[in-house]
């Protein structure tokens, strides 16, 4: 949906409960100062609206995930609609004060009842651009998001300039460090902890004990074939198949459509079936997955034919992950803490970490569905006792054993 669109649904909407009186549209397409000569840009974007647009479309190829694609899109028009309700002003128009100004209020979105709304469609009459105000690192990666428009712009020579002013940086630490990597494993702790709260989860009501088993599978399946949350989103019963390989065997195997919507054959442990056979029958789907079926691997509650967003999936591990954290509080506060800053994607890392304990890495990074072998990498953890424990094995070899180092 072109961002313009997006804009009347959204802003006009914004600005009458501020008061505004202005055309918001008209604002956002205004020529503003860093807007250059026309016959100097790469772009044929009339204004800044169409500009955005042109960004945009680079990201509806392949190349991209759905999620890239979502992050990029709300961004931009969080941005759009900011600049033109709050600072009268097109994002050609933006200065470094500004864009300080943009970044204290993704932390704070003012007015409440203007900016910020509750999950819904949106074409809900109650949609709003953010859900409340964001964390200090989601705060940060919209502005990485947005330095990439801005940054887009004035290489296509459409910008003089860059507003935000300063090279952004990806994340807290460069990638591959050590210990950014070791902050995301979920050690034995923690992962206990997990089971134990999700084997001790109520199910004293029909409702309590479907998410309860819901939860169960999708953790399961989550660990043993390392999807992403929207891979579990996205995905139906059909896309299992069992297959016959080249030695005359047969196994289950999941056609897969990951980043890029690259189709991966992925496959699928036994346990994972065991999993899947056992969430089927309690959804009221006997037998084994057959070829076609459209039923999402993760259904609502009395609505097997339906599936639920991304968004919930992750808001259902994060609440898992919680509990798991409060019930080891008391004994463990360290690992209870970095357990309730864990995102969904842990699992992930924790999945093809454990993989690589026990495979070649070209085969995990084949499991994991990476085109390069140096991603994989990036998943790769390596607990502090084991790491300790390998380098007492890194011994000095001296001639005479006897003598002193």
């Amino acid at each position: 949906m072109p961002i313009a669109n997006n804009i009347t649904s959204g802003a006009v909407a914004l600005a009458e409960r501020r008061g505004l009186q202005r055309d918001v549209l008209a604002t956002a397409r205004q020529h503003g100062y860093l807007r250059t000569d026309s016959r100097h840009c790469l772009l044929s974007a009339s204004d800044d609206l169409d500009a955005v647009n042109a960004w945009l479309a680079e990201y509806a190829t392949d190349d991209y995930s759905r999620h890239t694609q979502d992050a990029a899109r709300r961004e931009s028009e969080r941005l759009v609609l900011w600049a033109a309700t709050e600072r009268d002003k097109s994002i050609s128009a933006l200065s470094r004060e500004d864009m300080l100004a943009y970044r204290a209020f993704l932390a704070n979105p003012q007015p409440r009842k203007a900016w910020c709304g509750p999950r819904v469609s949106r074409s809900h009459p109650r949609w709003r651009p953010f859900n409340g105000p964001l964390s200090k690192a989601s705060a940060h990666q919209a502005i990485v998001v947005i330095n990439g428009l801005f940054s887009y712009l004035q290489d296509a020579g459409y910008l003089s300039g860059n507003p935000i002013g300063r090279r952004v940086r990806r994340g807290n630490t460069r990638k591959g460090d050590a210990n950014a990597k070791r902050e995301r494993l979920i050690d034995p702790t923690m992962w206990r902890a997990i089971l134990h709260y999700i084997d001790n989860l109520p199910t004293d009501t029909p409702r309590a004990l479907f998410d309860a088993e819901r939860i169960r599978f999708v953790f399961v399946f989550m660990y043993l074939l390392a999807p992403r949350v929207s891979d579990m989103a996205n995905h139906c019963i059909g896309d299992l198949e069992y297959r016959p390989h080249h030695d005359g065997t047969h196994g289950w195997w999941w056609d897969a459509v990951g980043k890029g919507d690259r189709r991966v054959a992925v496959p699928v442990p036994n346990d994972a079936m065991s999993a899947l056979r056992r969430w089927r029958v309690f959804t009221g789907r006997y037998g084994l997955p057959v070829p076609d079926e459209g039923a999402p691997l993760v259904c609502r509650f009395q609505a097997p034919d339906r599936g639920i967003s991304a968004n919930m999936i992750y808001r259902l591990i994060k609440g898992v992950m919680k509990g798991a954290a409060d019930s080891i509080a008391a004994d463990n506060p360290e690992a209870a803490e970095r357990l309730k800053c864990a995102s969904p994607h842990w699992i992930r890392h924790a999945a093809l970490s454990r993989l690589s304990t026990m495979l070649p890495l070209s085969i995990v990074r084949d499991l994991g569905r990476h085109t390069d072998i140096k991603t994989t990498s990036a998943y790769v953890h390596t607990a502090d006792s084991d790491l300790y424990s390998a380098a007492q094995k890194h011994r000095m070899e001296w001639p005479d054993r006897h003598a002193p180092l």
